[in-house]
């Protein structure tokens, strides 16, 4: 709680007190306007819900104990209800300065146990990979990494990236810079892949599954009843407009209806169960968690608000508890159907150690289903090939299940087939269509054994069949022949469907990439390669398959970025980025034999972008050879000592 005494420029009457929260603390890297002149930047603020007016700047803004916790200073325009007051850290570092003294530095702050710090250690970031939205979710179950956030969070996405909140002692550390890095994030944990599990627009709530739980997160516990009105609630969002995230908020519950959470034209809009809240405005900022005074989830706030005078929605408790209660298959598994169908889930959303935990809780509650064992294998084979040995084991279990129905079949033999066993897989496939001639998979399985107009054959049945089969257009597109023109355009149109049909199909979009580099369609194949970055983040091979397309482009600064995120993952393999370098120089060489200055330039460019993620052995390497590069005058000479010195390097990592 915090309050201040000012003088509104709206009111005939001075010495006013306001009373407020503190919504959160940072600082303010591009400060705030005033006057037409930026102010504040790089101040420490705090941020406060109060209905500040201009007029009341300069006030001293108190705690609950009448200590002086900052300055009044601005307005936050674009989120109503929200104010900025200098942090009392300035206040007595301007006081050391005019007394001549070292500032005062205050002693540790216990941390309070309140509902408010609650919902701030267990609220995520939720970053959908298709859009730029700011949305914030909650964990609910830190064993299984389950999560809570609104439906308009995710969209339509599988799988979203979160981030969790980074801890100064007891400080959320609340500056967007500090969560600019994605890539650093993720090596350090703080973010990671989740799978939506479920989705319901009317309640506007989506359950989320991570990948893994980062350290710094607790969970909420959901209240077992609606809340009240008259209730005091807690909330926590990232508003757009601020550059603080992890806002806290603080209010009441103004009543509890049915309101249509989603926009619909007639009467079928769903009206869940709703609580009317009395909050600030929350920017766009939906899927934060709102609690009770005992720090229980009571809501999830909707990405509906009202326009002004601090109004707000959350479905209400026990539909939160119903739509878990829906969700519960994939939540929390417990027959084999259900973890075969979160594996599944999990397939398709690229999350290996995801697929694999379920994989193999589904074979040990159903050691005898062939498909599930043969599904096991493949991925087995897919995500952790060192394992073969467990794979074949799988594979053989599969096949000696009597009885097996011809999807089974199917599947033991796509997994002999992708462990090589070429015969095996051709008696299972024939099996398999002798028992249905009509089996997609079986027919695209067989088409993969065969080549020519065989497996063409195969695939446009298949096609005919079902023409949303994403595989059939992937082994058709690999079927032409893409040195003539007619025969890339088919395959491009083929990888297309594919795509369409399986957005995180991770093999359609390098194969089209690839097909793109080839036809000198530069700008397309970046986009391909950068899709493949944010499917398989942490694919050090993708960085390096962008770095090339954005090479082949023009465009060098984003190339040696690209370069630079592949050194990061792997700090042990700078070879690649040394190969990537040194043939750049030759392509640019081989097209102006002439112009070896600008490779001498170029050579210069990357190895100095590349040169603060090296190893430092390394990075002493890069400065002497630029420094005799530099002392050199003659050019060929310059050129000879940069190629021999990457051609080194290169093979020793």
């Amino acid at each position: 709680a915090c309050r201040s005494v000012g003088h509104r420029h709206d009111s005939e009457h001075l010495w006013q007190l306001t009373t407020g929260r503190v919504r959160q603390l940072g600082r303010l890297e591009t400060g705030y306007f005033w006057a037409g002149k930026r102010m504040g930047v790089g101040a420490p603020v705090v941020m406060i819900q109060s209905p500040i007016e201009a007029g009341e700047s300069g006030s001293a803004l108190l705690d609950h104990s009448g200590k002086v916790i900052g300055v009044v200073s601005a307005v936050a325009n674009r989120v109503p209800g929200t104010a900025i007051a200098i942090d009392a850290s300035a206040v007595r570092g301007l006081l050391a300065d005019a007394r001549k003294q070292a500032p005062a530095v205050p002693g540790p702050v216990a941390e309070a146990a309140s509902p408010v710090r609650m919902a701030l250690r267990a609220t995520i970031w939720v970053r959908p990979q298709s859009t730029e939205r700011s949305a914030a979710g909650v964990i609910i179950d830190l064993n299984r990494r389950l999560a809570l956030t609104s439906a308009a969070a995710v969209g339509a996405d599988e799988v979203v990236d979160l981030v969790a909140p980074r801890w100064d002692a007891n400080r959320l550390v609340a500056e967007s810079a500090a969560y600019a890095d994605l890539l650093g994030l993720r090596l350090s944990g703080h973010c990671v892949r989740a799978a939506v599990l479920a989705r319901d627009p009317g309640r506007e709530l989506a359950l989320l599954q991570l990948e893994s739980a980062p350290k710094t997160l607790d969970a909420l516990t959901v209240a077992d009843g609606d809340p009240r009105a008259g209730d005091r609630v807690d909330a926590v969002s990232h508003p757009v407009g601020v550059e603080l995230r992890w806002l806290a908020s603080a209010g009441t519950v103004r009543s509890i209806g049915k309101v249509a959470l989603q926009d619909g034209p007639g009467n079928d809009v769903p009206r869940p169960n709703t609580a009317i809240l009395q909050l600030p405005h929350l920017g766009s900022s939906s899927g934060g968690p709102v609690v009770n005074a005992r720090g229980e989830l009571v809501g999830i706030l909707a990405a509906r608000e009202g326009p002004r005078q601090e109004l707000a929605y959350a479905a209400a408790t026990a539909e939160v508890l119903e739509f878990l209660r829906g969700a519960r298959p994939l939540a929390k598994p417990a027959t084999a159907a259900e973890w075969y169908g979160l594996a599944q889930l999990a397939v398709r959303g690229r999350l290996p150690e995801m697929a694999l935990a379920a994989f193999d809780e589904a074979a040990k509650l159903a050691p005898s289903d062939p498909e599930i064992l043969a599904r096991y294998a493949i991925a087995l084979q897919a995500y952790k090939p060192e394992r073969i040995d467990r794979a074949r084991e799988l594979t053989r279990q599969a096949a000696g299940v009597s009885g097996r129905k011809p999807a089974a079949d199917a599947a033991v033999a796509e997994a002999f087939r992708v462990l090589g066993d070429r015969d095996a897989a051709t008696r299972h496939v024939e099996a398999a269509l002798k028992a249905d001639a009509k089996l997609v998979a079986a027919l695209v399985t067989r088409a993969r054994l065969v080549s020519g107009r065989e497996a063409a054959r195969d695939l446009d049945e298949a096609l005919d069949l079902d023409p949303s089969c994403a595989d059939a257009y992937c082994e058709r597109a690999a079927l032409q022949d893409v040195t003539t023109t007619e025969g890339r355009q088919r395959a491009l149109a083929d990888l297309g469907r594919a795509i369409e049909l399986q957005p995180r199909n991770v093999n359609a979009i390098a194969r089209r990439g690839q097909l793109f580099l080839e036809s000198k369609e530069f700008k397309k194949a970046v986009a391909d390669f950068a899709r493949l970055t944010e499917i398989e983040p942490l694919n050090s091979s993708s960085w390096e398959s962008l770095s090339r397309a954005q090479l082949l482009l023009g465009d060098e600064a984003a190339a040696t970025a690209s370069l630079v995120a592949l050194i990061r993952i792997e700090p042990g393999k700078t070879g690649r980025a040394f190969a990537a370098i040194r043939a750049r120089a030759a392509e640019r060489l081989a097209d102006d034999p002439g112009n070896g200055a600008a490779v001498v330039s170029w050579f210069e460019r990357s190895l100095t972008g590349v040169r603060p993620v090296l190893p430092t052995s390394e990075r002493k390497r890069v400065d002497g050879l630029l420094d005799k590069v530099r002392r050199e005058a003659d050019l060929k000479k310059q050129l000879a000592l940069l190629e021999a010195a990457l051609a080194e390097w290169q093979e020793r990592k």
